[in-house]
């Protein structure tokens, strides 16, 4: 009889330990590098796929979470109107600037106020009046006031005396965010907020 030849492919036969070990061997590589790649292969799609998931997310803009209307700041002053009034027990006639403080962020502020003259303001509101390099000039500030809270969307009207302005000067409102721990703002242990009208922004006589 003619011998069967001895098949050159990986059988695991018993009856060669040594290739039986060495072919083993091999087999076990070949599967691992297999394996490897498949994943290899799987993380690169996952990861690929969250991030086209994540592109094609739409996201919320910043305008959208902090601002109520997007193309102003949160908060801000803007020019009212400027006039004569009378003042004091001798109705002496001064100039006034009345400003307007608008809440545009999607929070409540707190600001310093007590009662003004209602016909002509809201409220009065306390302030410094600063350089161009922010040195302060005069401050108006509070000795027996209330902190009130500007809810979101809100405004108010207020007057200031129109000498406080020069060529080059700037009033600003310190405020505080409805959210922040008021106690700790009290302490200093939150950032400072301010808001600014510079003296440029009011009209030219």
């Amino acid at each position: 009889m003619t011998p069967i030849p001895h098949s050159t492919d990986y059988k695991l036969t018993p009856t060669n330990p040594k290739v039986w070990k060495k072919r083993l061997t091999e087999r076990i590589v070949i599967e691992m590098k297999k394996n490897s790649i498949v994943i290899i292969v799987a993380l690169v799609v996952l990861i690929l796929g969250t991030d086209v998931l994540g592109q094609n997310r739409k996201r919320p803009e910043v305008s959208q979470l902090a601002y109520i209307q997007k193309n102003r700041p949160t908060i801000y002053l803007t020019f009212e109107r400027s006039g004569m009034v009378k003042e004091g027990l001798n109705n002496k006639k001064s100039e006034r600037i009345w400003l307007r403080l608008n809440n545009n962020s999607r929070w409540g502020v707190r600001i310093e106020a007590s009662g003004g003259n209602k016909a002509l303001e809201d409220a009065r509101l306390y302030y410094d009046m600063i350089d161009v390099k922010e040195n302060l000039i005069v401050q108006h500030g509070c000795h027996v006031c209330s902190i009130v809270i500007l809810g979101s969307g809100k405004s108010i009207l207020f007057s200031v005396p129109s000498e406080d302005f020069s060529e080059e000067s700037a009033l600003r409102i310190k405020f505080s965010y409805a959210w922040e721990n008021d106690l700790d703002v009290i302490a200093g242990l939150e950032p400072k907020h301010y808001v600014f009208f510079y003296s440029n922004n009011l009209p030219q006589n």
